[in-house]
C-alpha cells in the first residue's frame, strides 16, 4: 500500500500501514517488545445454534474496529466481542447464524480502537457518514480480559464525507 501527498487517506489506513511496516523490519530480537507494545490477539469461538459445534479461530491486528450502531461506545464494544454472525458450519453441512464470542489473549500496552463512521449505503450507491453522538470513556475495561486502558487521546475527522474533511 502507497500513500499519495494529494489522496484522501484514512488515518487508521495509515497508522496500520505505518506499524506493519515497522514491525516488517525489527529484529527478532525486538519484535516481541514492539509486539507487546501496539499488537493485540484474539481467541475467536464460534457456535453453531443447531448442533453447538465450536469453530474456534484467531484474530489479530493493531487497531480494534468497532461499528457505530449504538449511541453507547460501550454497546458498540460488544457487538465487535459478543454477537452473531453467518457462518458455516461443516457438521451440519448448513449456513446459520453462529454466536460469537471473542476473547482478548494477548492485550496491547497501547490500544488504538477506531470507531467506523462511514457505511455504505446501497440505495444511493455512495459512503455516507455517521454523525451520531458517541461519549468515549475515560477508562475503558474490557470484557472477558483483565485488561484497562486509560483515554490518552483521540484523532476526529471534521468533514461531511469519507472523500473531504481533516483530521485533529
Amino acid at each position: 500500500m502507497k500513500f499519495s501527498l494529494r489522496a484522501q487517506e484514512d488515518v487508521g489506513e495509515f497508522y496500520e500501514y505505518i506499524l506493519n511496516n515497522l514491525s516488517s523490519s525489527i529484529d527478532e530480537q525486538n519484535i516481541e517488545i514492539f509486539n507487546q507494545a501496539y499488537k493485540y490477539q484474539m481467541h475467536v469461538e464460534l457456535r453453531c445454534p443447531n448442533c453447538n459445534n465450536i469453530s474456534p479461530s484467531h484474530e489479530e491486528g493493531f487497531i480494534l474496529t468497532l461499528p457505530t450502531v449504538e449511541y453507547s461506545f460501550k454497546k458498540n464494544l460488544e457487538k465487535v466481542l459478543f454477537g452473531k454472525v453467518d457462518y458455516f458450519c461443516e457438521k451440519c453441512n448448513l449456513f446459520l447464524k453462529f454466536t460469537f464470542k471473542k476473547t482478548m489473549i494477548e492485550k496491547p500496552d497501547y490500544l488504538m480502537i477506531q470507531l467506523m463512521r462511514y457505511k455504505y449505503n446501497d440505495q444511493l450507491g455512495i459512503v455516507e457518514k455517521d454523525f451520531k453522538f458517541i461519549e468515549l470513556p475515560e477508562n475503558l475495561f474490557l470484557p472477558n480480559t483483565n485488561a484497562e486502558y486509560k483515554l490518552k487521546g483521540v484523532i476526529y475527522h471534521v468533514g461531511d464525507t469519507s472523500q473531504s474533511g481533516h483530521y485533529f
